[in-house]
């Protein structure tokens, strides 16, 4: 996605509270993933590259969750990475296709809300598969099918810029595709997770098999 439309999700961000609860819900979700991929005995201390960073906020939200760890962001808009690096992170300047990385140098890899951009998205899958060490793990979170049918209703996508509308499954057939064992995928509401009652929302949207029209989605892999 150009940086033109990363500025428009921040203009969302900043007038849109359900925006902003969702972009704050997601950074939760993929958070949590994190630490149940890595596991409760894993080193605190562990390298993690955020494919699609922007302007570097994933990075900024796994500096405050994971202050031990060394994270790296790849973006391919020169404006973005220019942002990203003033803002103090470190950020190469790649497609997520061709990652500029010796394999097996990575404990954790994130996509959030990338990889719906990527038109070789399996070749980036291949990617991160091989730069992730034996054992490492993914998470890839972007918006259901339902939910990017919402944001593009509501204009808060440009259809140019979505090359894929994944479901869950579609996802973890992917993933699979590429190598990875495929360890669980949830759907979610883009509530803030402070809200009262947002997790008995789910509960009972599920209870309800009403968890289809969900709008984001995750999915946390492992390389084997």
């Amino acid at each position: 996605m150009p940086a033109e439309g990363f500025r428009q999700y921040a203009e969302l961000r900043g007038r849109s509270r359900l925006f902003r609860d969702g972009f704050l819900r997601r950074t939760a979700m993929v958070t949590r993933l994190v630490r149940e991929g890595r596991g409760a005995t894993a080193p605190e201390a562990f390298r993690l590259v955020d494919v699609g960073t922007a302007d570097g906020r994933m990075l900024a939200a796994f500096a405050a969750a994971f202050p031990a760890s060394e994270r790296v962001g790849v973006e391919a808009s020169d404006e973005l990475v220019a942002t990203a690096r003033e803002a103090g992170h470190d950020v190469v300047a790649a497609r997520a296709e061709a990652l500029p990385f010796e394999d097996a140098s990575f404990d954790v890899a994130t996509l959030v809300a990338t990889l719906k951009h990527v038109p070789d998205a399996d070749g980036a899958l291949r990617e991160l598969a091989r730069v992730l060490r034996p054992g490492g793990v993914i998470v890839v979170a972007d918006p259901t099918p339902w939910g990017l049918k919402l944001g593009l209703w509501r204009g808060h996508f440009d259809p140019r810029w979505l090359e894929h509308r994944w479901s869950l499954r579609d996802t973890r057939e992917h993933l699979q595709g590429a190598g990875f064992e495929v360890l669980r995928g949830v759907r979610y509401m883009p509530l803030p997770v402070d809200l009262p009652g947002s997790g008995i929302a789910e509960g009972i949207g599920r209870a309800l098999g009403l968890s289809r029209v969900f709008l984001q989605q995750a999915t946390l892999a492992r390389r084997a």
